[in-house]
């Protein structure tokens, strides 16, 4: 397996130019009140990278925790399995940026606004790879991105359709890197579906995240995307949107696409942008490159999830909040 990952090295490499954020949404110098924390893109080693002397973001824990919640009771995490997850205490970091290490880098419809920038993906190289199309009941329904060895982030609609109610376990195949009628990695299937209070019971679309737990640690050898959280303002930062748009027929069928360009603005919840994106591409990843100096590993760091068009001129998504954070990070830590 690892000589495999060296092969695509050099592919690696080029895949993940780096193309900092503006100033004005992600500073190094940022005063102590401005905090970010980021999520390692997997390494093209089988080593996990070791966590920047920075790091102030504690690991999740491998089991459950069941305790009353604190905050915002719509963040606390819901699962199909019938257990319930909350996001660990974290204390806030001092400086801008932190990275939460893992393992990086291997080898509600939407619509196009204005021309289509739309440009077709290579998926036999990262994050290509690791950015998956999620089929249930023999039909194509949401993108996703791998965020661990066996963890795919997306919409919470992508898991729980309607108000309290999960999707069959059992209807789901995940395909990597899926490029029309080839599945070069095959197909995973779920055991756990995760979301939160917000989006399962209530069904609002600021708490519209999720993920599935797969019964394969195909992120081992496809890779995964980092991922963080900033209070910083996101307006204007550099963004690209990736995943399986259900518009593209026939021949095109199952393939994945890319379009970059940037927020037009940021809440505190929400992403809009008028990047071009399509039903079927829902759960897909909202990313950023980021680089030196702002992390450690350099990579494509995911910081939103598709999910939506909004008042019909503008395309929106689940930011990546500080709670969203945290619940990534447990579901993808969970045995």
């Amino acid at each position: 397996m690892a000589s495999r990952r060296s092969k695509r090295s050099g592919l690696v490499l080029t895949a993940l130019a780096v193309v900092g954020l503006s100033v004005a949404a992600l500073s190094p110098g940022a005063s102590a009140a401005t905090t970010t924390t980021t999520k390692a893109p997997a390494p093209t080693t089988t080593t996990k990278a070791p966590a920047p002397t920075t790091t102030t973001v504690a690991p999740a824990p491998t089991t459950t925790v069941t305790a009353a919640p604190t905050g915002d009771p719509l963040e606390v995490g819901v699962s199909s399995d019938g257990s319930l997850e909350r996001a660990p205490a974290v204390a806030p970091p001092s400086d801008p940026f932190h990275l939460a290490s893992l393992p990086a880098a291997k080898g509600g419809p939407k619509s196009v606004i204005g021309s289509d920038t739309r440009a077709r993906v290579d998926t036999s190289t990262y994050p290509g790879s690791a950015t998956v199309q999620v089929w249930y009941q023999g039909q194509p329904i949401c993108s996703g991105a791998m965020v661990g060895p066996d963890t795919v982030l997306l919409a919470g609609h992508c898991v729980a359709s309607a108000k309290g109610t999960w999707r069959d376990k059992g209807g789901y195949a995940v395909y990597p890197g899926r490029n029309g009628a080839l599945t070069p990695w095959g197909s995973c299937g779920v055991r756990v579906e995760y979301t939160v209070k917000g989006w399962f019971f209530f069904r609002n679309p600021d708490y519209d995240y999720g993920a599935l737990k797969l019964d394969c640690s195909i992120g081992n050898v496809v890779g995964w995307y980092g991922f963080f959280w900033s209070n910083h303002t996101l307006t204007s930062a550099p963004a690209t949107i990736q995943g399986y748009p259900t518009d593209k027929v026939g021949a095109l069928a199952n393939t994945q696409w890319t379009a970059s360009g940037k927020l037009t603005f940021a809440d505190t919840r929400r992403l809009y942008f008028t990047i071009s994106t399509s039903v079927g591409q829902t759960g897909g990843p909202i990313w950023t490159p980021l680089g030196a100096p702002f992390v450690s590993v350099a990579g494509p760091y995911i910081m939103g999830i598709n999910a939506y068009q909004q008042y019909g001129s503008t395309n929106s998504g689940t930011r990546i909040a500080e709670p969203v954070f945290n619940n990534v990070v447990n579901w993808s830590n969970a045995p």
